[in-house]
């Protein structure tokens, strides 16, 4: 897309195209912040399209690639580690 000094010179299909993106940006946003509770939607509240809400929302949920792996070794370490006390019955572990 062009930038807004350039919306001058777009065609009219270019301008039609552009105008439904929008409105699908602006569809897309508002069903993300109608899906969210209060507390959640203020962390989206500044976000003017629907992919900076949607990457805040990932980001906040998923965390970053590098927080990812961290809770993943963290998991596998636990369950690596996962043993039978000699004064554990079978039942209690």
């Amino acid at each position: 897309m062009k930038s807004k000094e350039d919306v001058s010179t777009l065609t009219t299909a270019q301008h039609q195209r552009l105008k439904e993106l929008k409105q699908k940006d602006v569809r897309a946003l508002f069903t993300i912040q109608q899906a969210l509770t209060g507390q959640i939607f203020s962390k989206i509240i500044g976000a003017n399209i629907a992919k900076v809400a949607w990457n805040t929302l990932q980001e906040e949920f998923e965390g970053s690639i590098k927080v990812c792996i961290v809770r993943f070794q963290t998991l596998r370490r636990d369950i690596e580690n996962i043993k039978i006390k000699d004064s554990e019955t079978i039942q209690d572990y």
